[in-house]
């Protein structure tokens, strides 16, 4: 099932910057201009901003994959596997085999645009931090399909959306590929469906060997299924509308600002399986690290809700002096952005509170991960 992953894994070159959008779209128009009996190129939509948002159509098997990179655009480490990706499809015949893959390299190129002062490196904390951006949760190609459920009620999807909706409906995918990646830890996985224990097994074992944590410590958002470890069921809106209204006060609707993510609307449209790899920037060994230590994983978590509360607190009192002040270019897209962050991350925290005070297991020693 398994027998050369390794071997594919190995032909990707050692990249030592981030490719750009013009340079994903010029490959996958070369690609499709060299090889005309092979690969087509469509246009599923344009940007908000005008950019035709393009997608590479591989081979003619049964099986339908879909792969699409930037639905976050500060997340490119996914656009560099379909950069690697598509030219690999048309050399290896065998990755073609009973398959059509139908490669979108950037849902949001203009978003993506905005991180690309980051790309080139250097690749320090302090470089990617000014350069920076990630829209708003309202504004964000994963979190913006159509949903209803009871008080919660989306219908304006993005146009960058709109595209990937398209695309899915166009290309009826059996298996959906959403390309992320982490910030800071290690690496995880989020699945539409459970899978046999072997998989997980190969799962975990792929980061390691490639000199990668496996994240083992708490999952990024409290209502998220551990199906194994560092595997996660895909986390849909309706699940985080349940938890608000099990732990936060009022109409859950009120703490969730965006829409349904791709698998969520995907799996509406059809059967399909959805898979999110999560890969880090930045690690710390401490992330996969097992080993017990002497506080409650409660403790724990109410320190770190303590300390986000703090920093929170801080940073909404500067962007107040802020305000009607950073006015051009696209000043106040970064600047909403870290409003709506800001303010969405302080209303959240009761709930965190009472979710780490009432759910059972909270009392069990943290692991070094978990701290």
């Amino acid at each position: 099932m398994f027998s050369n992953i390794d071997a594919l894994l190995d032909r990707v070159p050692a990249y030592s910057a981030f490719v750009t959008v013009d340079e994903l779209y010029a490959k996958a128009a070369a690609l499709a201009a060299d090889n005309p009996g092979l690969a087509r190129l469509e246009v599923m939509g344009k940007s908000t901003r005008g950019s035709e948002i393009p997608m590479l159509t591989i081979g003619s098997g049964e099986v339908s994959i879909l792969v699409f990179a930037c639905p976050h655009p500060n997340e490119p480490i996914g656009a560099m596997m379909t950069y690697f990706l598509m030219e690999e499809l048309i050399a290896d015949p065998s990755l073609r085999k009973g398959r059509t893959w139908h490669i979108m390299p950037c849902v949001d190129p203009d978003g993506t645009r905005l991180n690309e002062g980051w790309f080139r490196g250097p690749f320090n904390i302090r470089n990617y931090a000014r350069d920076f951006y990630r829209p708003r949760s309202q504004d964000q190609v994963e979190w913006t399909f159509p949903v209803q459920h009871k008080t919660l009620n989306w219908t304006t999807p993005k146009p960058e959306t709109q595209a990937l909706m398209a695309a899915i409906l166009a290309s009826k995918p059996d298996v959906m590929y959403s390309l992320h990646n982490a910030g800071f830890g290690g690496a995880y996985y989020y699945i539409s469906r459970p899978l046999p224990e072997q998989c997980y097994d190969e799962l975990r074992r792929i980061p390691p060997a490639r000199g990668i944590e496996l994240s083992l410590g708490e999952p990024e958002m409290p209502w998220v299924e551990e199906l194994s470890p560092a595997v996660y069921k895909s986390s849909s809106i309706v699940d985080s509308y349940e938890y608000y209204a099990k732990y936060a006060q009022g109409d859950p609707a009120q703490y969730i600002v965006a829409g349904a993510g791709s698998a969520e609307w995907a799996e509406s449209q059809g059967e399909v399986f959805s898979l999110v790899t999560e890969v880090p920037y930045f690690m710390s060994a401490k992330i996969s690290d097992q080993t017990p230590i002497s506080v409650p994983r409660g403790q724990v978590i109410i320190a770190g809700l303590k300390r986000t509360r703090e920093v929170y607190t801080m940073l909404q009192r500067v962007l107040g002096l802020t305000e009607g002040k950073l006015v051009a270019g696209d000043a106040p897209l970064f600047r909403d952005a870290v409003a709506m962050f800001t303010t969405a991350i302080l209303k959240g925290l009761d709930s965190q509170e009472r979710w780490a005070t009432e759910t059972p297991g909270m009392e069990t020693p943290a692991t070094v991960a978990q701290e």
